[in-house]
């Protein structure tokens, strides 16, 4: 009897700590997530940039402008769900190593 609940606290105990890598690696991939993100929005706010400045010079049309805000809000917007998605990654792995997060 003894044994058995040596052995299942020892299953637990791996079970846990697969759960807790498993966790750690979803935080990793979500903050190269964030990076990729912010790198994409760093650009499409530098092409929003260029298309009205070019529309200023009669170079751009206003659906080239419109095209350009609506890209970088998109991109804006996928940036704060990469955030988003991290931080509830950082959360689960601290569920995961059983440490209370702070409210």
């Amino acid at each position: 009897m003894a044994l058995e609940r040596s052995l299942g606290a020892e299953s637990d105990s791996r079970r846990a700590g697969r759960a807790a890598v498993e966790a750690q690696g979803r935080l990793i991939a979500s903050l190269a997530e964030v990076e990729a993100r912010r790198a994409a929005a760093t650009s499409a706010s530098r092409q929003d940039h260029d298309a009205s400045e070019r529309f200023g010079v009669w170079l751009a049309t206003s659906t080239d402008v419109l095209a350009a805000q609506a890209n970088a809000l998109r991109a804006r917007l996928d940036l704060v769900d990469a955030v988003v998605d991290a931080h509830l990654a950082g959360a689960r792995l601290l569920r995961a190593l059983g440490v209370a997060s702070a409210p």
